[in-house]
């Protein structure tokens, strides 16, 4: 073989050599400086019993792999009734918690999503979600804030993935914000937010004037007049802002459910093993869970791809040193 075939196999194996050193880099985490994500919210207004939606918007994307946002409220006035997916995420890659969820004592909506496309780069704008909330009957009149909040300010829940100049696998979290806040008006209300009187205890004041110790509350019945259970095995209630209404009383019911004993409070009975799970608690476990199995699969598609890459250069060397011994031995034989 003549020198200039030689030195074009070299620069073939520079070349290979120079990609699979890319892929061999080591991996790093960044984060981008701007803001890549800016979010904002359209509040709404009504009156007692309304149902009113609040949409959250993704004006700005630079692009990102998953996302994970909790919106804060206060369940005393507001219920949580139903969400809307919106326009970024499809329908088969979101999941949210169960709609009377808490956090610190406030209602709180857990919506994770991931991309189908493990590769994928979600830069969609648009509407993110929609909430639906009932004013309820205990909310005064005022302005009620709908706070969106990323936890660990998004970190590890807004990324993308890409190689950097050195060859290096880096995963970048985005920087996320909401540019605003966003509210529930309520007007035409007859409640008033409770008050400490002078023996500091509470009170409920209505619009003609009754006076009541707050929270003086009712059990909530469906429309067989049974008590409503909450997923944390405790009975659905609602302030009292009218003396003239009475908590009913109520027996346990042919199915054995508990009611209320004569005082109004309610009758425990021994917990059922057979209760369903914590619907929150298993779809955040589960949407977990689904993140690291893809970051895994991502890493096990990498490892494969560097094998096969170490590999082929272990080829091509040893097929580089044939033919350069036999280069020399046509030299010689020349």
């Amino acid at each position: 073989m003549s020198k200039k075939g030689t030195v074009g196999i070299m620069k073939r194996i520079f070349a290979l050599l120079l990609c699979v050193s890319m892929l061999m880099g080591c991996l790093i985490i960044g984060t981008s400086a701007a803001t890549d994500l800016e979010f904002s919210m359209k509040g709404a207004s009504g009156k007692p019993d309304d149902t009113v939606t609040v949409d959250v918007n993704l004006d700005k994307n630079t692009g990102t792999w998953c996302a994970k946002v909790e919106i804060i409220y206060d369940n005393r006035y507001l219920s949580l009734i139903s969400v809307d997916n919106g326009d970024v995420f499809a329908n088969s890659e979101y999941t949210t918690s169960a709609l009377t969820a808490e956090k610190d004592g406030k209602g709180c909506l857990t919506y994770i999503a991931f991309m189908n496309d493990v590769d994928g780069v979600n830069t969609k704008t648009g509407r993110f979600f929609s909430l639906n909330f009932q004013i309820l009957k205990a909310a005064p009149n005022g302005n009620y804030e709908i706070k969106l909040e990323f936890p660990d300010n998004g970190d590890g829940w807004f990324f993308t993935s890409s190689v950097d100049s050195a060859g290096n696998l880096e995963f970048t979290n985005k920087a996320v914000s909401c540019t605003n806040k966003a509210y529930v008006a309520v007007s035409g209300s007859d409640a008033t937010e409770p008050v400490t009187d002078p023996s500091d205890s509470l009170v409920v004041t209505t619009a003609e004037g009754q006076t009541t110790k707050a929270p003086d509350t009712a059990y909530v019945t469906d429309e067989d007049g049974k008590l409503i259970q909450n997923e944390d095995g405790s009975y659905e209630t609602y302030v009292i802002t009218n003396k003239n209404e009475v908590p009913p009383k109520y027996v346990f019911d042919e199915d054995g459910n508990p009611v209320t004993d004569v005082s109004g409070a309610p009758v425990t009975e021994e917990p059922d093993e057979t209760t369903e799970p914590n619907t929150e608690a298993e779809s955040i476990e589960q949407a977990n869970k689904e993140a690291k199995r893809l970051k895994i699969g991502q890493i096990a598609i990498i490892g494969c791809v560097l094998i096969a890459a170490a590999a082929a250069v272990v080829i091509i060397i040893v097929v580089t040193k044939n033919y350069k011994k036999k280069d020399d031995t046509d030299g010689k034989g020349e």
